[in-house]
């Protein structure tokens, strides 16, 4: 008998998250019962991207998206480990293992899903153009031959291909560069999302304006090393108990408002 238990006991575990445990009256995945060991969960962000994520004038990261991991690991039941993180390198330190999920703002695509887990998604964040305050440019079709500026490796750079040649289109480590160049006059607009977008604005002291609407709808959502089917199963959970509650909405409104 005891033989037998110990097989089903190895079958259990080697089924990892896809199997979950009862914790008294809570359901618990191996995944989950692990993180609540260590006491954190650790999380990526790109810490140059405000309101979403960036470094306060006391150099403490904050945003939408920390005060989301936040709320996401209390309903894990454990605190968030915050790290900063460039973004040409935070898909390989989630590949690599070195933190549980990336909060950063990250669109979710289907070539990004080819490699990684994506959460349900928690904030629309389409496109939207910022230019000059005296600038002409009206909307996303006035951008032929124009300079645009761009974060390297993100969907800012793919839309703005597709308005303007691809020599014009510059692109930054990080938008603060970008905003510098424009407000020089180095280059004539920014495509970026429009949380971001606005809070460049509103920051700007009036040399900037945002211009048109949206023009594109994308996805941000919490991702996930694949195979970590758990972890993602449970923040899954959360996110849907924080829209059922208003939380979510509560945080938009908060860093979001003009």
């Amino acid at each position: 008998m005891k033989i037998l238990i110990g097989i089903v006991v190895v079958i259990l575990l080697g089924l990892g998250g896809y199997l979950y445990f009862s914790k008294g009256s809570e359901v618990v995945s191996p995944e989950i019962a692990k993180i609540r060991q260590a006491g954190v969960l650790v999380v990526a962000t790109d810490a140059t991207y405000p309101p979403l994520e960036y470094m306060d004038k006391k150099g403490k990261i904050v945003g939408f998206d920390v005060d989301l991991a936040n709320e996401i690991a209390r309903g894990l039941g454990v605190t968030a480990q915050i790290k900063n993180v460039s973004f040409d390198k935070i898909f390989d330190v989630l590949e690599a293992g070195d933190v549980d999920v990336i909060i950063s703002s990250v669109t979710i695509t289907s070539e990004r899903q080819k490699e990684m887990l994506f959460s349900t998604p928690y904030l629309n964040a389409g496109q939207i153009l910022v230019v000059a305050s005296d600038s002409s440019i009206a909307e996303v079709n006035d951008l032929k031959g124009k300079t645009v500026g761009v974060q390297a490796d993100t969907t800012s750079q793919k839309e703005a291909l597709k308005y303007t040649e691809k020599s014009l289109v510059k692109s930054y480590a990080d938008y603060t560069l970008a905003e510098r160049d424009l407000i020089a006059g180095k280059i004539q607009a920014i495509v970026v999302d429009y949380p971001a977008g606005v809070e460049m604005a509103k920051n700007s002291k009036g040399q900037l304006k945002v211009v048109g609407k949206p023009f594109t709808s994308e996805f941000y959502g919490v991702a996930v090393a694949k195979g970590r089917n758990g972890l993602l199963s449970a923040i899954d959970g959360v996110i849907a108990s924080l829209k059922k509650t208003g939380r979510l909405s509560q945080l938009e409104n908060l860093w979001f408002k003009r």
